[in-house]
């Protein structure tokens, strides 16, 4: 995990908000306790204690790929977890053009009338890259692919089933079905149907 010194970090965090803002001047950001898109009050949520880390970041920018994607519901487990893939393919897309403002920011920096704002860039505050690391990527997806497996397992048999409706499994072995919560952040407890 990456950090940065404690007398840049300040600056860091308002910095990743503040191009966020600039580049995307739709997007609603507010402070919160955790990182989420909620398409309810079209707003993007973070943590500005976790924005010194390469995780925050990237947090951050993934949260915002929902929100430009216009993300907002989903029909099925499987349906969101091609809402989280998209989400962090438009995270890279993101993080490619807040690096090239930040380049052409520092190749600009004291070259007057070449930018539109008079003050200089505080681009030389964000880590060297905001490249997102493919690792992390796949840790996060991991998550939701092992969440999507733990509600799939039939509780009476214990294999592999298929989802009937949003809240609803099905064993393609043993015809038992079965309700799932609906929370995608609760343990993925399963109600058999007797």
């Amino acid at each position: 995990m990456g950090i940065c010194s404690a007398n840049t970090m300040t600056q860091h965090k308002l910095t990743i908000v503040h191009d966020l803002a600039t580049l995307y001047p739709s997007l609603r950001l507010t402070e919160s306790d955790s990182f989420y898109w909620s398409p309810e009050s079209q707003t993007v949520h973070y943590n500005p204690n976790e924005l010194q880390t390469d995780e925050g970041c990237w947090a951050i920018i993934h949260e915002s790929g929902h929100a430009l994607l216009g993300h907002a519901t989903y029909r099925s487990d499987f349906e969101l977890l091609q809402l989280e893939v998209a989400a962090w393919e438009k995270a890279k897309e993101i993080a490619t053009k807040l690096q090239k403002e930040r380049v052409d920011g520092i190749r600009h920096m004291g070259k007057p009338n070449e930018r539109a704002h008079s003050s200089p860039p505080t681009t030389h505050h964000l880590p060297p890259t905001l490249s997102i690391d493919e690792d992390h990527v796949q840790d996060c997806l991991d998550s939701y692919r092992d969440w999507l497996h733990r509600r799939s397992l039939c509780p009476n048999c214990s294999l592999g089933s298929i989802q009937v409706s949003p809240d609803t499994y099905s064993c393609i072995f043993c015809d038992h079905s079965w309700h799932v919560s609906s929370n995608r952040f609760c343990r993925p407890y399963r109600t058999s149907n007797s």
